[in-house]
C-alpha cells in the first residue's frame, strides 16, 4: 500500500482473503485505487453504482467488519456515469461498454444513442463480451424496427457478435440467439437450435429464457416433450 499498489487490498477486503472481510473497507481502497487512474478500479466501481450497491455517503466505520454488502439501494445513475467515462477515456473496452450501457437505457435526460452505439461497437471491435452483446442488441433492435431493410447479412453479423458474447457465458447471447434461431431471422426457422441457445440461457439463470425454454419442453418444440422438466423450468421463471 505504501507503493499505491491499492488494487490489490480491495480484493482481500471484500473476499476475506488474508484480511477481515470488510466490503466497506475494501469499497474505501477500491476508490483510493480509481482516484489514482486503476482502470479495474473504475470498472468496477461504476459496476457497483449501477448495481446499487454503492451510496455516496457510505461510511467505513458503519460497517468495517461487516461480512455483506450494505442493502442494495437505487442505482447511482451519476456517479456510474462519472467512473464509466474515466475508464472508458483511458481505453478500456469495459469502460467503453457500461458506459454505453449508461447512455442507451440510463435517466431519459442523459441518454445519447449515437454515441451509445459508436462505444459498444468500439468495445466490441476491442473483443470485449459486453461490448459485442450491446453491439448486437441494438442492431438487433434497429433490424427488427424496420425489417423491411434488415438483410441476411445484417442478421449474421448480429449472430457472430451474439456468439462471441456467448461464449463468454453471457446468458442474454444466448437468449438472443435463441430468439433469433426460433423467429428465423437471417435463416429458416430452426427450433433444435433455439432450444439449445434457450437451454444454455437457462441453465445460466436467465428467466426469460428460463420460461422459454421450459414452455418448449411442455410443448415439445424443437426438443423431446419432458412435462416434468417443463414445469421445473417454468416454476424457476416465476419463482425468479
Amino acid at each position: 500500500v505504501s507503493d499505491g499498489k491499492r488494487q490489490a487490498w480491495w480484493g482481500c477486503y471484500f473476499e476475506g482473503a488474508g484480511a477481515p472481510p470488510s466490503p466497506a473497507e475494501g469499497l474505501r481502497w477500491l476508490e483510493r485505487a480509481a482516484e489514482r487512474g486503476h482502470v479495474e478500479a473504475q470498472n468496477l466501481l461504476a459496476t457497483l453504482c449501477l448495481q446499487g450497491v454503492v451510496s455516496p455517503g457510505t461510511r467505513v466505520e458503519d460497517a468495517l467488519f461487516g461480512t455483506v454488502m450494505p442493502p442494495p439501494r437505487d442505482t447511482d445513475w451519476q456517479r456510474a456515469r462519472v467512473w464509466a467515462e474515466r475508464a472508458a477515456e483511458a481505453g478500456s473496452p469495459e469502460g467503453q461498454a457500461t458506459l454505453a450501457f449508461i447512455l442507451a437505457i440510463g435517466p431519459e435526460e442523459g441518454r445519447d444513442a449515437a454515441r451509445a452505439e459508436a462505444l459498444y461497437e468500439a468495445a466490441a471491435a476491442s473483443g470485449s463480451p459486453p461490448g459485442c452483446l450491446g453491439a448486437a442488441l441494438l442492431r438487433h433492435r434497429r433490424a427488427a424496427a424496420e425489417p423491411e431493410h434488415a438483410t441476411a447479412a445484417d442478421y449474421a453479423a448480429i449472430a457472430a457478435l451474439l456468439a462471441r458474447a456467448a461464449e463468454a457465458g453471457l446468458a442474454m447471447a444466448d437468449a438472443l440467439l435463441g430468439e433469433m434461431a426460433e423467429r428465423g431471422q437471417g435463416g429458416p426457422v430452426d427450433l433444435a437450435a433455439a432450444a439449445r441457445h434457450y437451454a444454455v440461457a437457462a441453465g445460466r439463470g436467465l428467466r426469460n429464457a428460463q420460461a422459454r425454454y421450459g414452455w418448449m419442453l411442455m410443448a415439445g418444440r424443437g426438443v423431446e416433450r419432458d412435462t416434468v422438466q417443463g414445469e421445473s423450468m417454468l416454476r424457476r421463471a416465476a419463482l425468479a
